[in-house]
C-alpha cells in the first residue's frame, strides 16, 4: 500500500501540487516524518511518525492533535484580540470587541447586558444533562465504549465513559506540554 507524502509538509506551507508529492510505503512515510521531526521538532511530524508506525493509538493521536490545535487556537484568538476593547452600539444593541471606536459606538457593554460568562459549568451550561445527539448516550464496559440510543447498549455496558478516558482528557486539558512554534529541546 502506498501513501502520498508532501515533501514540504502542509503545516510548513507545502501545497498539494504534484511536484510536492511523492509515493511512499507506510514504513517509508513514517520514517520521512521521523526525520522531519528530528530535524525541525514540529508536533505534526511527530504525530504523523508515531501514528503511521503504530507507536500510538488512533485515540491518543486524536487527543494529542486536539491538545495542540486548541493551544494554537487560543494563541490566534489572543493575538487577534490584543489591543482591542469591548464596545456597544446603543441604536442596534450590538456588543463587539473592536480595535478602534466606530461612529455611533460607545466603550463598554450595553447597559443591562454583561459579557457572556467564559465558563458555563454545570446547570449554567445549556447542554447540562443532555446528550449532543438527542437520545444517544455513551456506554462502556471498562475498556470499550459504545455510543448509541438508550436501551441498545450491549450487555454488561454501563452509562458513561471509562475512567481511563476521563483521566486522559483531564490531563490533556490541564497539561501544558510542547509549546507551539518552538523547536524541540534536546
Amino acid at each position: 500500500m502506498k501513501h502520498k507524502h508532501h515533501i514540504l509538509p502542509k503545516h510548513a506551507g507545502g501545497t498539494a501540487d504534484p511536484s510536492n508529492i511523492i509515493s511512499l510505503s507506510v514504513e517509508e512515510h513514517a520514517e520521512a516524518h521521523r526525520v522531519l521531526y528530528e530535524k525541525y521538532g514540529k508536533w505534526q511530524d511527530k504525530l504523523a511518525w508515531q501514528g503511521l508506525s503504530k507507536m500510538i493509538s488512533k485515540e491518543d493521536l486524536i487527543v494529542e492533535k486536539l491538545k495542540h490545535t486548541a493551544k494554537n487556537g487560543a494563541k490566534v484568538t489572543a493575538l487577534k484580540n490584543k489591543g482591542s476593547s469591548w464596545y456597544y452600539n446603543p441604536e442596534t444593541g450590538e456588543n463587539a470587541q473592536l480595535h478602534e471606536l466606530k461612529d455611533g459606538w460607545v466603550k463598554g457593554f450595553l447597559p443591562g447586558k454583561t459579557q457572556t460568562p467564559r465558563r458555563m459549568i454545570g446547570e449554567k451550561n445549556g447542554m447540562f444533562g443532555k446528550s449532543a445527539q438527542i437520545g444517544k448516550k455513551w456506554y462502556n464496559n471498562g475498556s470499550d465504549t459504545y455510543y448509541g440510543i438508550e436501551g441498545t447498549e450491549p450487555e454488561g455496558y454501563v452509562r458513561g465513559r471509562p475512567a481511563a478516558f476521563r483521566n486522559k482528557m483531564k490531563k490533556v486539558m490541564i497539561g501544558n506540554e510542547n509549546k507551539l512554534g518552538k523547536t524541540k529541546r534536546s
